[in-house]
């Protein structure tokens, strides 16, 4: 039987030294939160809510966490108030009907090229209202297309709102009773864990187990 050659890593060792020197910058810098109420892991949030929101998303609000994943990787472990995801996802709800379309304007780009080339996730561009459908030639389905200028204000308004995360700062090991824009929070008061993920259902239409979320004691 030949020998099998060991693949060739993805990364040199000063390549991955460089970016978790990066890391330790970027969690040493991270702004938080006041802890209030439940809290959902960043992971949970990006998984489960994959229909609402995209991971660059959850970079427009502040967590009330963050800390080192003890199981090595680039992904750092970050909590997030749930009150502050469930604003998020009604923020970015698209606001058009299913049968609205965009005016021509200039390019336009396919949804596929457009996650490509942007780094967009669907649920992303599904916020904005496509300039047309077409009958896909290779399977069944449509093929959706947008006006690309469209594509390119969305992806710079993701970018400015994560530069600018929604949130009130707080010194870290601190908390403060911290205003927020949304009144969101006071909707889980009083709640059990089981009966927030059921209220949190029925503000975002999105499915939550209670499992994923505890209660900030």
């Amino acid at each position: 039987m030949p020998r099998q050659s060991k693949p060739k890593p993805t990364k040199s060792r000063q390549e991955w030294a460089r970016d978790y020197a990066k890391l330790d910058r970027e969690r040493a810098a991270q702004k938080l939160t006041a802890p209030r109420g439940f809290w959902i892991l960043r992971s949970y949030a990006a998984k489960y809510f994959s229909d609402a929101i995209g991971h660059r998303d959850l970079d427009s609000i502040l967590p009330i966490s963050r800390r080192k994943n003890q199981h090595g990787g680039l992904n750092d472990i970050m909590k997030y108030n749930l009150c502050d995801v469930v604003a998020l996802v009604l923020r970015l709800q698209p606001t058009y009907g299913p049968t609205e379309r965009a005016p021509p304007r200039g390019q336009e780009i396919m949804l596929s090229k457009a996650r490509d080339e942007y780094k967009l996730e669907s649920c992303q561009l599904r916020r904005l209202k496509p300039r047309r459908t077409a009958p896909n030639p290779h399977q069944k389905g449509e093929m959706t297309f947008y006006n690309r200028e469209d594509v390119v204000a969305l992806n710079a308004q993701i970018e400015a709102a994560a530069k600018a995360p929604r949130g009130v700062p707080i010194a870290r090991n601190n908390t403060i009773d911290a205003p927020y824009d949304f009144d969101v929070e006071d909707y889980f008061l009083g709640l059990s864990v089981e009966d927030a993920a059921t209220k949190f259902t029925e503000l975002t239409d999105l499915p939550l187990e209670a499992k994923y979320i505890n209660k900030e004691t």
